[in-house]
């Protein structure tokens, strides 16, 4: 039987940042995931980083949010320095445009949420918006700057993340199920696996699994997590040129170093859809037409998208009841999943 000082269930992000931390810490450490290490979520995500909260129920884990955004510029050089790769990290801000015919209020509303929470926030004129972010559509009415917030390209920064973790001596197991945590009496003593029952030793055990962690024995308690489905399209286009992550209440469009734009809604509640829609823009074209568009120049690639050699993005992230996200401890057994908690590291 293998031991290790931890043993984590789960390969993408969350899971090879701590494999990487408690590895530059001098633990021996393993990481198992169930398919290709980095493929799920990770792989399928936008990459937005913002501790602004996504509703009323993840107000109460801003703070940590905030902090762990403070961390990322050095958490993204320490990867990028043992790695040797380079992860796409935009520290550029958000800018969230308003086309509502109500914008004055809803740029009130959002400006003193931000404010009362200490995030930053600012007041942006149409005008100004648009000499911020030329391909913004006319029809905007208001934006929101929100310096602080950064977008990393997610594939890259996972990739890198696992290969940072190898080289400071974390060992990676693709194709290892974990199907329940090992317990000793009242002592979690490590994982067991699909196959024939085989179990890891390890002081301790973390399950960092997204969308599956509910679905590993012992920890639905813990992490009562299910899927929910996000869709996105990878576009390019001549037309239009993006600096910082464009939000709006119906499509966000997050910026790439290589060119690409990444469109992107989320379907809360919709879970267990791991194949993107015909096109794969069909839901966000109708999005788009809802507010106008948030660029201008999206008319044109959007409905190109298949011609104009665009990919179609599906994939299921953690979402939990209330959208409220988990972090437990039992014993020497850690849990965090949530959509949300990505920041963590």
């Amino acid at each position: 039987m293998k031991t290790f000082d931890a043993a984590i269930a789960g390969g993408g992000l969350i899971g090879g940042s701590i494999a990487l931390e408690l590895a530059q810490a001098g633990l021996r450490v393993a990481v198992f995931d169930q398919a290709d290490p980095g493929r799920e979520a990770s792989w399928a995500g936008a990459g937005i980083l913002s501790p602004a909260p996504e509703s009323a129920a993840t107000i109460p884990i801003v703070p940590l949010a905030k902090a762990s955004m403070a961390l990322y510029p050095q958490f993204v050089e320490n990867v990028e320095e043992i790695s040797g790769q380079n992860v796409g990290f935009r520290p550029k801000g958000t800018l969230q445009a308003l086309f509502s015919r109500d914008a004055a209020r809803e740029l009130s509303t959002v400006i003193a949420l931000h404010h009362g929470l200490g995030l930053k926030a600012e007041p942006i004129r149409a005008d100004d918006a648009r000499e911020l972010e030329p391909a913004l559509n006319p029809e905007l009415e208001a934006a929101v700057l929100r310096p602080e917030e950064a977008s990393v390209d997610n594939r890259a920064l996972t990739r890198a993340v696992l290969d940072a973790a190898r080289k400071s001596g974390a060992e990676v197991f693709a194709g290892r199920k974990v199907t329940s945590i090992w317990r000793d009496g009242e002592r979690c003593a490590g994982l067991i696996f699909a196959e024939e029952d085989e179990k890891v030793s390890a002081k301790w055990t973390i399950i960092a699994a997204g969308s599956f962690s509910a679905r590993i024995a012992g920890a639905e308690g813990y992490a009562p997590v299910k899927p929910a489905k996000g869709q996105m399209a990878a576009l390019r286009s001549n037309d239009v040129e993006i600096e910082r992550v464009l939000w709006s209440d119906k499509i966000y469009l997050v910026p790439r170093n290589d060119g690409r734009i990444l469109a992107g809604r989320g379907w809360p509640g919709a879970a267990s859809f791991r194949r993107a829609e015909a096109g794969a823009g069909s839901g966000l074209r109708a999005s788009g037409r809802n507010l106008g568009g948030i660029a201008a120049g999206f008319s044109r690639p959007f409905a190109d998208s298949r011609r104009r050699g665009s990919r179609g993005i599906a994939d299921c992230h953690r979402s939990l009841p209330q959208r409220h996200p988990a972090c437990a401890r039992h014993g020497a057994t850690d849990a965090r999943v949530g959509h949300g908690v990505e920041l963590m590291h």
